[in-house]
C-alpha cells in the first residue's frame, strides 16, 4: 500500500515481490518481523542478503506487541529520515508497518489519535488489534504540540 512518492506499507515479502520491488525502484526495504516469527517467508538474515543482492539497502528493525513502545516508534521515526526512498517498511501483517508509518505521518502533520486512525482506515488499513489501535493513538497524541 503506497502512503506517498517516499513510502509504502504491506505484509510479509517473498523474493518475487522483493525483485518486483527492486523493478519498482525502490531503493530501500524496512523488515519490521522479529527473527523466528511463525510462518515467516524469509528469515530476517536470508531477506537482507536478497535485498542487498538486488541492489536495494536492507534494515532490519524487528517490533513485536511485547517490544512496542513510544521509545521505539522515536527511534523508527528518526532513523526513516535517514533511509534513501522509496522505502518499503513491511511486517507479517502490515499492522505494525502502517501504524509506524501512520505515527511518523501523524506527528509531522499535527493529526490527533483518531485523526490517524480515521486516515489509515481510508488508506485502507484494516486494524483489528485494539493493542496498536490504543497504542497509536496514545502516541500521536503524546507526541503534539
Amino acid at each position: 500500500m503506497q502512503i506517498d512518492d517516499e513510502i509504502s506499507v504491506g505484509g510479509q515479502l517473498n523474493t518475487n515481490q522483493l525483485k518486483q520491488l527492486a523493478g519498482e525502484g525502490f531503493k530501500t526495504i524496512v523488515n519490521l518481523q522479529t527473527d523466528g516469527e511463525a510462518n515467516q517467508l524469509l528469515s530476517p538474515e536470508a531477506e537482507g542478503r536478497k535485498v542487498r543482492d538486488l541492489g536495494m539497502q536492507y534494515v532490519h528493525f524487528p517490533v513485536s506487541m511485547v517490544t512496542m513502545s513510544s521509545e521505539k516508534a522515536d527511534e523508527f521515526r528518526q532513523r526513516l529520515t535517514k533511509w534513501p526512498p522509496p522505502v518499503f517498511v513491511h511486517c507479517s501483517s502490515g499492522k505494525h508497518a502502517g501504524a509506524f508509518v501512520m505515527m511518523d505521518k501523524a506527528v509531522k502533520q499535527g493529526w490527533t489519535g483518531d485523526d490517524t486512525l480515521a486516515k489509515a482506515a481510508r488508506l485502507g488499513f484494516e486494524c483489528d488489534v485494539a493493542e496498536i489501535k490504543a497504542f497509536v493513538k496514545y502516541y500521536v497524541n503524546s507526541r503534539r504540540p
